[in-house]
């Protein structure tokens, strides 16, 4: 179930990126498609000459000629578009950070996670109230406390806000919180600066990224079987109507 849930969200958010940033191959894919949809109309309406040489299609038997062009025409643009997948996925996952960027409630919440966690911690020097703007790191305990509130609330959110994408990542959050320290160690090393919250951010994107790169690879032939093997008996309808049509037909005549 979470598979077909998976599958149908690459063929309709693939076969939108191509209707909207690879229109040439859209109508490269469709002129296939018609050619290949016309010559499967042809062959379903003529291949029962093979066992019934006076068999003749009625209009009824041309609609289930006409639904399995339709299938065809339909199944050679959705794979053309399956290749856009990958692709989809980096839009999907760099939006969700330009978003969140831009969500001052989810940067107050996490900033106020951080910070009270830290001082529950008891290893930091807090300023007073008025003057308490940032989160201080001196220990390194600390930093991984707020490494790993960061990294986790970044991946909730984007559990949250895109489940069908989250299926195929899987975000384990020990990894980007394990990179986001290292970033973090590595730029007070060079500077005594508040570690910006986009530097934290990007952190994690990459991190999706890389996954998505790693697991995209084999679901696109995966998803791609599976839409062969449903096109395959979807026109086992069409195809088995018309037959028995034709099978009947001798039977009447005998």
């Amino acid at each position: 179930m979470i598979y077909l849930q998976i599958f149908n969200w690459l063929l309709n958010s693939s076969f939108h990126y191509m209707l909207s940033k690879e229109l040439g191959v859209f109508w490269y894919s469709l002129a296939i498609g018609i050619a290949l949809g016309a010559l499967c109309w042809m062959v379903a309406s003529s291949y029962t000459l093979l066992w019934n040489v006076k068999f003749r299609a009625t209009p009824l038997h041309h609609f289930f000629c006409g639904l399995a062009a339709v299938a065809t025409t339909l199944f050679v643009v959705l794979f053309f578009s399956l290749k856009f997948s990958k692709e989809v996925g980096k839009t999907v996952v760099l939006s969700w950070a330009a978003n969140l960027l831009r969500d001052s409630q989810w940067e107050d919440r996490t900033l106020a996670q951080a910070y009270e966690t830290v001082r529950a911690a008891g290893r930091e020097r807090f300023l007073p109230p008025p003057q308490a703007q940032f989160v201080p790191l001196v220990d390194p305990y600390s930093r991984a406390i707020v490494a790993d509130i960061y990294a986790r609330n970044a991946a909730n959110d984007f559990t949250k806000n895109h489940p069908a994408l989250s299926l195929i990542i899987r975000p384990d959050i020990a990894i980007p919180s394990r990179v986001l320290l290292q970033d973090m160690n590595n730029f007070f090393l060079n500077s005594p600066q508040v570690y910006p919250v986009d530097r934290a951010l990007n952190v994690v994107t990459y991190y999706l990224i890389s996954i998505l790169d790693a697991q995209m690879g084999k679901l696109v032939v995966l998803s791609r079987s599976l839409l062969v093997i449903l096109f395959f008996l979807f026109q086992l309808v069409p195809f088995s109507l018309i037959g028995w049509a034709a099978y009947r037909d001798i039977r009447i005549r005998t």
